[in-house]
């Protein structure tokens, strides 16, 4: 039985081998370091209990863009490292899963710049 290939076929399941086989790496990579990605020396993408937290580091500590869901505080911590001090938590939008540890973030924080319109300040 002769199977007539067309090269946009070939190129189409190669493509989809590779994404595959790309992704499993990728994914099991994430799973090994708890959710943590680093993208550059001074950004990472944190796993925020199912919501992710982009964290930005300066020179004075971290920026934060979004605080992830409600009971992932003390992880995303932990991901940061020893001592880490979040300087700015920028909130995208008021679902809890972004803004579930807004209140834990600026306990205790006299320098903590919290920026979100009014009704996504603190979740409800």
């Amino acid at each position: 039985m002769a199977v007539s290939l067309n090269r946009r076929s070939v190129l189409k399941g190669a493509l989809g081998v590779f994404a595959t086989w790309a992704s499993s790496g990728i994914l099991s990579a994430q799973q090994a370091l708890g959710g943590v990605r680093r993208l550059t020396d001074q950004m990472t993408v944190v796993d925020g209990g199912g919501s992710n937290v982009l964290a930005f580091f300066t020179g004075d500590g971290f920026v934060l863009v979004d605080g992830g869901a409600p009971k992932s505080f003390d992880k995303i911590m932990a991901s940061l490292g020893a001592n880490a001090k979040v300087t700015t938590l920028f909130n995208t939008h008021h679902h809890v899963d972004q803004t579930g540890n807004n209140e834990r973030f600026s306990t205790g924080t006299k320098s903590l710049s919290l920026s979100a319109y009014s009704s996504s300040r603190y979740s409800r």
